[in-house]
């Protein structure tokens, strides 16, 4: 989130079906979850999102990619 708010590129990483976290309440104007958690928006702003399936091949390859070009 630090690095995020600084300017660098973070990129989130979750699994298909989206991060637990962005169920938890409370929820903007009693939004949906995972789209409207509070908690979930604090921590995550300014940052990208992808979601990958680490069990297939495929994922794993633009995971490895990813973390290749990381600093």
């Amino acid at each position: 989130m630090i690095l995020a708010n600084l300017g660098a590129e973070v990129i989130k990483i979750e699994p298909p079906g989206g991060n637990s976290a962005s169920y938890w309440a409370p929820f903007i104007d009693d939004g949906l979850p995972q789209e409207d958690s509070l908690h979930f928006f604090a921590y995550n702003r300014n940052k990208r999102s992808l979601v990958l399936d680490l069990d297939l091949a495929h994922d794993r390859q633009i995971f490895d990619t990813l973390v290749c070009g990381a600093d």
